[in-house]
């Protein structure tokens, strides 16, 4: 018997203020997720045939799998790593060896460890397309004159605010984010078979419309 479109095929889990909770998917969810991720790869102006690096740890790989999904319908190949420091040597390895045209999801610690390592961010990243990085990495990127886009992780949904600024974008068709007392909140708005309500992150950030869009800003 198949099962219906709304149930939950694969479970995760997804990290809020009050702590980890189930995350459940349903294949109707994932193709959602996976055609918006694709509207991502189009905004970063990414190419077919060229490789991509993901950094992401196996937690999260049902806020991934969308992105991996993505990129294999677009015939995008990829490779992945950790965001841990330890894994550092394979996203050294992987930029090194291969002509990347993008780094989604640097995280501080593989950052840092780069730098310790005598990389310099301007000559190391310089070739890419686009580099995609958690805020704190994304600013000392913009500190090492490297534009980078900032990837806000809200529980498991994903924002993306452009190397100039003016705010993360993410799916609205499926989730919106709203600050209450200043704390980014998350709720599904479609038939997900995670219906969160509200649910504080415990981000700091602000929510404005910007060219009819809600557009969140850490704060």
């Amino acid at each position: 018997m198949k099962a219906p479109a709304g149930a939950p095929w694969i479970v995760g889990v997804a990290h809020f203020a009050c702590g980890t909770l189930p995350y459940p998917l349903s294949r109707r969810d994932i193709e959602r997720d996976s055609a918006w991720a694709v509207t991502v790869y189009e905004r970063l102006g990414l190419q077919a045939g060229q490789m991509i690096h993901l950094i992401g740890d196996g937690a999260e790989e049902v806020s991934w799998w969308p992105f991996e999904n993505a990129a294999m319908r677009l015939h995008i190949p990829w490779i992945q790593a950790e965001s841990g420091a330890f894994d550092t040597s394979r996203t050294d390895m992987v930029i090194r060896r291969f002509k990347l045209q993008a780094i989604l999801g640097l995280s501080t610690p593989v950052l840092d460890a780069l730098l310790a390592l005598g990389r310099d961010p301007r000559q190391f990243f310089g070739g890419l397309r686009a580099v995609v990085a958690a805020p704190a990495a994304a600013r000392k990127l913009a500190a090492l004159s490297v534009p980078a886009w900032t990837l806000l992780q809200i529980g498991p949904v994903f924002a993306f605010e452009p190397p100039a600024g003016g705010g993360a974008r993410y799916d609205e068709s499926e989730w919106r984010v709203d600050a209450i007392d200043g704390e980014l909140a998350l709720s599904s708005v479609n038939a997900r078979a995670a219906p969160f309500a509200k649910l504080r992150s415990g981000l700091r950030g602000r929510v404005e419309i910007v060219d009819s869009e809600r557009r969140v800003f850490l704060e």
